[in-house]
């Protein structure tokens, strides 16, 4: 019977404890279809909000689309205005670029008139011995500013970045840079060719100076060297006279005693062959004197 009660008892637990199981798990379930439900509604939300959104863009991207319309619109009227603008302005260049042209070719044959009134005028001669020359005179020598400088001048030549001419009074000679450019080309002359040979002639003058100047330098180191050998040689002179007249005075002196010492000599020779009172009197009456 204790049996049968344990088994009815485990049997009511195992069964209770199968029903509980299953009704957590259906709550699990339930909460899960819960939880998807809400993201369901929450998903649902966004897509309507997203399609408001959609909605209030298309309505915004209508009112541009019409709005450019509009404005493309007015830029082919604008277009069309500035075209018809453009062709007048490109009307009014072509009257401008004629007016140009016809200006520049007025100014271009008053300059060739003017230019060929510089020109000088050749005027040909013969010299003695029958030889043609031809002058170059100017009527009008023109400088740089279009004021006058001379009249009838005859050109003479260029030397270095001057231009000398001959006038009736003197010769006179001007810078290439006071003389008008359009005379200078008649003349086959080039301003900085002459720049560049006074250039020269002017580093040739002062090469020249310096040269003179390192000669002279030289000249007087030469004359200041003869002079300072010429007083070297009179002093030498002096000593080696000096040394002379000592060598001769003691020449002269040792002659000199050589001189006494043979006199001395002879004297006691001769003494030898006297009586000693001779000999006495002779030593008094001849005593020889010994220079020192």
């Amino acid at each position: 019977m204790k049996h049968i009660v344990a088994l009815v008892i485990l049997v009511l637990i195992s069964c209770i404890g199968f029903e509980w199981l299953i009704i957590h798990t259906e709550r699990k379930s339930l909460l899960a279809a819960e939880k998807k439900a809400k993201a369901a509604e929450a998903e649902a939300g966004n897509a309507n909000v997203m399609a408001q959104q959609l909605s209030e863009s298309n309505k915004v991207l209508r009112a541009g689309l019409l709005m450019l319309g509009n404005e493309i619109l007015v830029a082919s009227n604008d277009l069309k205005l500035a075209e018809l603008q453009i062709e007048k302005y490109q009307a009014k260049e072509r009257e401008i670029e004629e007016l140009v042209a016809l200006t520049l070719e007025q100014e271009r044959q008053t300059k060739e008139g003017v230019k060929n009134s510089l020109k000088p005028t050749v005027v040909s001669s013969t010299n003695d011995y029958g030889r043609k020359i031809d002058k170059l005179v100017f009527e009008k020598l023109v400088g740089i500013s279009g004021n006058q400088l001379a009249t009838n001048v005859e050109f003479r030549g260029v030397y270095g970045r001057r231009l000398v001419f001959a006038s009736n009074i003197r010769p006179i000679a001007f810078d290439v840079d006071e003389i008008h450019p359009w005379i200078l080309d008649s003349l086959r002359v080039d301003a900085e060719e002459a720049k560049q040979a006074q250039q020269e002639i002017d580093h040739r003058k002062s090469s020249a100076i310096v040269i003179r100047q390192k000669y002279a330098e030289q000249a007087a180191r030469l004359l200041e060297e003869q002079r300072r050998i010429n007083e070297q040689f009179a002093v030498e002179m002096k000593r080696i006279q000096a040394e002379s007249e000592r060598e001769m005075r003691a020449e002269m002196l040792q002659a000199r005693a050589v001189e006494a010492e043979e006199l001395k000599a002879r004297a006691a020779i001769m003494e030898a062959y006297k009586d000693p009172i001779q000999i006495n009197n002779v030593q008094q009456n001849n005593q020889v004197v010994v220079p020192r």
